[in-house]
């Protein structure tokens, strides 16, 4: 990697004015193997902006396989951000990273005011697998928004609800 092009994103990052610079400097470090990126990224989460922090957690999607502990934190601390767009792009970002200390704060986000946020949600549980999620995933199958109740039932399949039970959760 060349340590300039890191370094000129950093900058870009750290410094301009331009929010929507700031932005897509964000979305490059996202795809930056160095170390200083993700770090760079981590910190910027605290910008008083919010699509700087939604861009922020956006890139930090492509950081999860690393196994830091502070992209991490900074996820769990998105899912619950007062922005709307934040706490979606965090839970799709758990899609990729769902860890079972996770699966609570996404059981809270199925009350969420936003369909896309609760939709995520959902979806990301089916991946977890954890069969807590079962019960309050069920509901959603008599959601009135077509995405939801396909979120659902996609979700509860994964997670080993045969049809005929999800049939009877319907009927209920």
């Amino acid at each position: 990697p060349d340590v300039r092009f890191t370094e000129a994103l950093l900058a870009a990052f750290q410094t301009d004015s331009s929010v929507k610079v700031r932005e897509r400097a964000a979305s490059a470090l996202g795809y930056d193997a160095d170390p200083r990126a993700a770090k760079a990224l981590v910190d910027g989460y605290d910008d008083g902006d919010p699509k700087i922090r939604a861009a922020v957690v956006d890139a930090l999607r492509n950081k999860t396989k690393e196994g830091d502990s502070a992209v991490s934190a900074v996820l769990v601390r998105a899912l619950g951000d007062s922005d709307k767009e934040v706490r979606r792009s965090a839970a799709y970002a758990f899609g990729d990273y769902a860890e079972t200390k996770a699966v609570e704060t996404l059981l809270h986000l199925l009350r969420d005011e936003n369909p896309y946020t609760r939709e995520a949600a959902i979806k990301d549980l089916g991946m977890a697998g954890d069969k807590r999620a079962v019960g309050a995933i069920t509901p959603f199958l008599k959601a009135q928004q077509g995405s939801l109740r396909d979120a659902a039932a996609a979700a509860l399949k994964k997670m080993g609800v045969s049809e005929d039970q999800m049939k009877g959760s319907q009927a209920s």
